[in-house]
């Protein structure tokens, strides 16, 4: 009896032995494996790479907007400059024009004493007493005017006969201004210029026979004594 138990014993634990040497050569397996197919190794942490992926995006954001910063910025400076470049010439054109007006108005007030008239950024003079139209036009020279060069109806005189600063004495016919120009627009009285007797080549105006409008020209010897309109231009 006690040899068979001691037989079953023994057969049962030869049993076990087996099973745990099994077992431990499918584990020593299972090891090699998980060393062969890096099954042992450490997983990487999902949670650092995506924080790293995030500060990563910020960065790029952070970098985006300051670049739309920058060249906002620079937009608002060049048009900052932009306005303050119109805003020093248009100071400097009112400085011109002001200092214009100063040097007009001081001009006039001198020569409005001494008899002269102001219109349209010009000053007028009559003069005193009647001379041909070369002495006339050196009597303006002197006062630093010349015989006046009309470019309106609003600058002649009327019902006073005067040398104007326009003659044909080279070609007949040909009228010049005092300063080489040409003629353009003339306001002769009816019938004139007709160079009566072949003698008439320089201008006057408010013939005695123009009673009214802006047509009081008409051609006169030069050598006829008549008062003269000195111009002298405010600049």
């Amino acid at each position: 009896m006690t040899d068979d138990i001691y037989q079953n014993y023994t057969s049962e634990s030869k049993e076990e032995s087996d099973d745990r040497q099994s077992l431990y050569e499918d584990y020593r397996e299972n090891v090699a494996t998980s060393q062969t197919t890096g099954i042992n190794q450490e997983p990487q942490s999902t949670g650092a790479n995506s924080l790293s992926f995030s500060r990563s995006r910020r960065y790029r954001l952070a970098a985006v907007g300051l670049g739309l910063l920058c060249v906002t910025a620079i937009t608002v400076l060049d048009q900052l400059q932009t306005s303050n470049t119109n805003l020093t010439a248009e100071r400097d054109q009112l400085q011109k024009e002001r200092d214009q007006l100063t040097k007009v108005v001081c001009l006039y007030c001198v020569y409005s004493e001494k008899g002269w008239k102001y219109f349209r950024s010009s000053l007028y003079y009559i003069t005193t007493e009647k001379k041909s139209w070369t002495e006339s036009r050196q009597d303006c020279q002197k006062r630093k005017a010349d015989l006046v060069i009309i470019n309106s109806g609003e600058e002649q005189v009327r019902r006073l006969i005067t040398w104007i600063g326009l003659n044909d004495s080279k070609t007949e016919g040909v009228w010049k201004w005092v300063d080489g120009s040409a003629l353009t627009t003339g306001f002769w009285w009816t019938g004139e210029p007709n160079d009566y007797e072949g003698n008439e080549d320089c201008g006057v105006t408010g013939y005695k026979g123009a009673t009214s409008g802006p047509s009081t020209w008409a051609d006169f010897p030069c050598h006829h004594p008549v008062f003269g309109i000195c111009e002298r231009i405010s600049k």
